[in-house]
């Protein structure tokens, strides 16, 4: 399974977006990848439970995924391109998420997602694009990105 850091993977790990502040930090692409330095955690729920903790440093990004949610997982790391901002909606209200990339050697391959962190959230959250609701958004290809974020939040973790 695919994974979303619609850090829009800045940024990065499976599948995110990100952009920063209440609005979304208005296409400031440093303060976003700023703003995505540290690590991130949260389960995903479904037919099938999914934890995902993300550690960002810099572009780079590790991930352990483990299902269920109280599972052992497995590692993934990678690099994270940071492209252009873009408005979405998350929990009905508009917020600039950006189009991220996330590549990874092992298996190769790159994850087009989004990501977004609200950074007035105490501690600031981390969403990601959904690329588990639409097969014709599932961050296959570029043409294939999310055009959503998952509502679940995953907040910052203490350092």
């Amino acid at each position: 399974m695919r994974r979303t850091l619609r850090i829009t993977a800045a940024c990065a790990v499976l599948g995110l977006a990100i952009s920063c502040g209440s609005s979304g930090g208005g296409g400031d692409t440093a303060a976003f990848q700023a703003a995505l330095q540290g690590t991130w955690a949260g389960c995903v729920q479904g037919t099938n439970s999914l934890s995902l903790t993300f550690t960002i440093t810099g572009l780079s990004y590790t991930v352990v995924t483990a299902s269920p949610c109280n599972g052992t997982g497995s590692q993934q790391s990678g690099t994270l391109t940071i492209g252009s901002p873009e408005t979405v909606q998350l929990n009905g209200q508009s917020v600039t998420a950006y189009q991220v990339n996330e590549t990874t050697t092992n298996p190769n391959g790159t994850l087009y997602t989004l990501a977004y962190v609200d950074t007035t959230a105490s501690p600031n959250n981390l969403y990601i694009g959904d690329i588990f609701s639409d097969p014709n958004h599932d961050g296959s290809s570029a043409d294939k990105r999310p055009t959503a974020l998952l509502p679940l939040p995953f907040p910052k973790q203490p350092q």
